[in-house]
Formats: C-alpha cells, sequence, structure tokens
C-alpha cells in the first residue's frame, strides 16, 4: 500500500512537471509578446514626440529652410537639399514637399546618368559591337544569303552619333509596344526584319540625358563595314549601330540603325 501511495505521488509529480513544461513555452511566448507590443508603443510615442518637436522647430526656421533647400537645388548640391528638408518631411508643408520631390527626382536623375556613363564607358567597346553585329547578321540572313563579320568598325562621335540615335527614336513605336497589329501582315525583307527584331527600347529618361549638352558620355554609336554573298554576287554593307541601354540598365545592345549596301 506505502509503495502504491509513493507511486501515485511520483506520478503527480511527472504530471505536474509535464503541465509546466507544456506551459513555459506558450508563457514565455505571450511574455515576449507583450515586451515587443509596449516596445512598439514605446516607439511610436518616441516618433510621435519627435514628430511633433520637428514640426515646432520648423514653424520657427520655415523660411530659411526653404531658402536654404531652394539655394542648394539652384546650384545643383542635391544631397545638401534633401539633407535640409528630410528631417520635415512629415510636416504638411505642400512648398516643403515640392522642394523635397525636386530633389528626389534630380538626385535620381543624376544617378542614372552617372551609371549609364559607366556603362558606355564599360561595354562601348569595339569587340562588343563586332560581336553583336556579327551575331546579329548570321542571324538575320536569308538562305542562300551569306554574311562576314565586319570588316572595320569606326566609333561615331557628336552630332553625327546623335542623329543615329535621333533617327532611330523618332520612328513608330517598337512592335512590341504597337496598340494594335498589322493585318494582314506585311512580307518584308530580311534588312526590315534584322532592324525590327533588333530595335533599342531605353527607359524614357534616356531622351533627357540625349538632349543634353553632355550626351556624348551616354551614347555608344559605331558604323561597322563588310560584306555579305548573294549567289555569285558580292555586296558591300555599312551599318550605322547603335548600341542601345538594355530596359533594365544593365548592358548595351545592337541596334542596326541605318543599313545600306552597294554591289561590288
Amino acid at each position: 500500500m506505502k509503495l502504491n501511495r509513493q507511486a501515485r505521488f511520483a506520478l503527480i509529480l511527472v504530471a505536474a512537471a509535464l503541465l509546466v513544461a507544456g506551459l513555459a513555452g506558450p508563457l514565455r511566448r505571450a511574455a515576449e509578446n507583450r515586451d515587443k507590443a509596449q516596445a512598439a508603443a514605446e516607439m511610436r510615442q518616441q516618433l510621435e514626440r519627435e514628430r511633433v518637436a520637428r514640426a515646432e522647430e520648423y514653424v520657427g526656421q520655415r523660411e530659411q529652410v526653404l531658402a536654404d533647400a531652394r539655394a542648394a537645388i539652384d546650384r545643383g548640391d542635391y544631397p545638401a537639399a534633401l539633407k535640409i528638408v528630410s528631417p520635415y518631411a512629415p510636416v504638411p508643408d505642400e512648398a516643403l514637399r515640392e522642394l523635397f520631390r525636386e530633389a528626389a527626382g534630380a538626385e535620381s536623375m543624376r544617378q542614372r546618368r552617372e551609371a549609364m556613363v559607366a556603362l558606355v564607358a564599360r561595354d562601348c567597346t569595339e569587340a562588343n559591337v563586332r560581336a553583336q553585329v556579327a551575331a546579329m547578321l548570321e542571324k538575320a540572313v536569308e538562305p542562300g544569303v551569306t554574311g562576314e563579320p565586319p570588316r572595320t568598325a569606326v566609333r561615331l562621335t557628336g552630332a553625327e552619333a546623335r542623329e543615329v540615335v535621333l533617327t532611330r527614336l523618332r520612328e513608330p513605336p517598337h512592335p512590341e509596344l504597337a496598340t494594335a497589329p498589322v493585318t494582314p501582315p506585311v512580307p518584308i525583307d530580311w534588312t526590315t526584319r534584322m532592324r525590327r527584331d533588333n530595335r533599342g527600347r531605353p527607359l524614357p529618361d534616356y531622351l533627357g540625358m540625349v538632349y543634353s549638352p553632355a550626351a556624348q558620355d551616354v551614347m555608344c554609336v559605331w558604323r561597322v563595314e563588310g560584306r555579305r554573298f548573294q549567289d555569285v554576287r558580292t555586296f558591300g554593307y555599312a551599318i550605322d549601330v547603335w548600341m542601345a541601354p538594355t530596359p533594365d540598365g544593365k548592358a548595351l545592345a545592337a541596334d542596326p540603325v541605318r543599313y545600306v549596301e552597294r554591289p561590288l
């Protein structure tokens, strides 16, 4: 009988221990959740105090803040302008918000331009344009028509390069962006198909770069020349190639803007 009482007592202790162990996890999580909620509430209160303090500070310095930000934007120091207005971003002042949008937009454009300049400096090479044009010609020609890789490649600069780019940009939208398909389909020759299938599609902000005084830094245009063969005839070709930035801005892709040939 005594052993049975001891066994029952031991079982009660084991059950109690298991109950405590089972409750430990939920209790701990409940305590952690309370701590997180309290920390979040304290953070919100702190942010609200800072917002009120910033708003009060801004009221007393509004004209100076706006003038300093405007001056920084006018001299092209957009990071400085953002540094001036950012502390007061939560303040509901339209004049302040307009300066913030202007500085943020200009700084974003500056950074994108720097990235484009770096891309052109890295990838606008003769080897790159030769390789892409050779692959493009090999894929584009029809049965019975063969071509050879470019024999010469000369980079165009200044107004001549800009005109090649603008010639392409003035054309109708890319077929993939057209609002309605052509019905019935019109047969096209291989040069037209080559130009269609390799058309550049830069982002809209690239237009602003092309029209800027330093457009040369973001343009990569080459004139490549070589020969193609059709039956027993030989033709010399010249292609003005715009190495256009891809939509993701990470590479340059050959766009054969102008293609001319002559019998040899």
